[in-house]
């Protein structure tokens, strides 16, 4: 230990930290965020935290570090692959085992079976995790050296069990027989395309649209995500949101060009309500 480092300067959480995690409380349950770390001042086996505490961490190695390729609940953020292909290099680096958690982007839904395949990485993620549309939970190795040596039974999301593998098997069959995955790559471009029009014509209800070539997991923000949903609901459309502001769009692999003039029309009538009574 440096001699005269000072640590703990404030309490614990401190001021700053607090507002962090009550805003972070709209989006996710933040009751187990401590503080919120500094990573521009902390360095080595140090972390200082926004209210200038710092601590000493060196019981604790990383081991793994897991990674979703889109952070769906967090507010539907997306990052590039130059992002990905940098925090590849570095758990590479420093020997850190790289699981990516595609529960929710497996199987297709961003225009690729997996979608870390949109990084282009050099070498392989070592673990990835995957369920929902499965059908089943699991995960696989890209590191052989990792695949236990005694069978074992994963539990939920869609317990791992026997007859859950025959039905991920023939969901599989499935989504290969029917190109859905080349299905889903090429609605979405179209999707994509029609809302970047809507954004034009409505700049101040679609903000920040992004998932250009992720297939149909597309995203934007709104000025009010529940009260859109449900006004979209009663044109017997259902959309995702996520957080206060954020419309995550789910649709299933099934979801073709046919569909896509029908949910451009109820936003289009919904957007074009809103307009109008803004202008009363």
């Amino acid at each position: 230990m440096a001699s005269g480092t000072v640590f703990a300067k404030r309490d614990v959480p401190g001021p700053v930290s607090k507002a962090a995690s009550n805003k972070l409380s709209n989006v996710f349950d933040a009751r187990a965020v401590h503080f919120v770390v500094n990573y521009e001042k902390s360095s080595g086996n140090y972390i200082v935290d926004v209210d200038g505490n710092k601590y000493l961490d060196v019981h604790c190695p990383i081991a793994g570090l897991i990674v979703e390729p889109i952070q769906s609940e967090g507010g539907d953020n997306h990052a590039s692959p130059a992002f990905f292909q940098g925090l590849r290099k570095l758990t590479k680096k420093y020997g850190i085992i790289l699981i990516v958690d595609e529960v929710q982007t497996g199987f297709g839904a961003t225009g690729k079976f997996w979608a870390h395949e949109h990084w282009s990485l050099k070498s392989p993620p070592d673990i990835v995790t995957f369920s929902k549309k499965a059908q089943t939970a699991g995960y696989y190795f890209g590191d052989q050296m990792l695949i236990p040596d005694k069978a074992y039974r994963q539990f939920n999301t869609w317990i791992g069990d026997p007859a859950r593998v025959i039905l991920s098997k023939a969901v599989i069959q499935e989504i290969l027989d029917k190109k859905l995955v080349e299905q889903c790559a090429r609605v979405g471009e179209i999707l994509y395309t029609e809302l970047e029009k809507l954004m034009s014509q409505y700049p101040d209800q679609i903000m920040n649209l992004r998932g250009k070539g992720q297939g149909t997991f597309i995203a934007f923000d709104t000025q009010d995500a529940a009260t859109l949903a449900l006004s979209m609901k009663q044109l017997g459309v259902n959309i995702g949101t996520c957080g206060v502001q954020t419309v995550r769009l789910r649709p299933m692999l099934s979801f073709d060009e046919s569909y896509v003039p029908s949910l451009v029309a109820a936003f289009c009538m919904v957007f074009g309500d809103k307009s109008r009574r803004n202008q009363m």
